[in-house]
């Protein structure tokens, strides 16, 4: 029976010890690195879009009804549009309204241009959004509201009289003294509508 040693199966292990060519240790295989944590910011900040998106959208819709509505009213009633144009003294009287045989003066070409470019603004609107083409749903109705803007500053700045006159306005007070407010409202809702054009796809 042989006496010879057993050899240490530790020492033979091939992981044991291991050594690089030049005699340094074998360095270890990096720890495996933990999965990264949600994204809930990026999350957060599509709902937050997407709210915005549909405010703009709202916005869009609503300006367009008001403008339809609004041309529509002008139309049907010219001859109280054309007496609230021409009480404005801003344009000549001959472009917005010519004696009639009636108490109210007969529209002329000024009035029934106002009145149809607010009703294709709202009517066109409407049908872009139908399309899915907000921003050109949006467009014409910014640049029919940055006049209605102008024309109230001009208002504001100049008053036509020394009382209150016709407004020619189917969502405002039917005589105004101050068109400060008027304007003031006339500025904000353009500035946002265009914040609606930026923010509707």
């Amino acid at each position: 029976m042989s006496d010879a040693p057993t050899p240490n199966t530790a020492d033979l292990s091939p992981s044991a010890n291991a050594t690089d060519a030049t005699g340094g240790a074998t360095p270890a295989s990096p720890a495996p690195t933990a999965p990264a944590a949600p994204r809930t910011l990026s999350r957060s900040r599509r709902v937050v879009f997407g709210l915005v998106r549909w405010l703009a959208r709202g916005l869009v819709v609503s300006t367009a009804l008001v403008l339809l509505f609004s041309g529509l009213m002008k139309l049907f009633e010219p001859g109280e549009f054309a007496a609230a144009l021409a009480s404005h003294n801003l344009f000549p009287r001959a472009w917005v309204a010519t004696p009639g045989a009636s108490d109210l003066p007969s529209p002329a070409w000024a009035t029934w241009t106002i009145a149809s470019a607010e009703l294709g603004a709202g009517l066109g609107a409407l049908l872009f959004a139908l399309g899915g083409r907000w921003r050109s749903a949006t467009l014409p109705m910014l640049v029919m509201l940055a006049a209605l803007a102008g024309y109230a500053i001009a208002l504001a700045v100049r008053p036509p009289g020394a009382g209150p006159v016709l407004c020619g306005c189917p969502l405002a007070p039917a005589v105004v003294e101050d068109w400060t407010p008027l304007a003031l409202r006339n500025v904000l809702w353009t500035l946002a509508l265009a914040g609606a054009w930026a923010g509707v796809r």
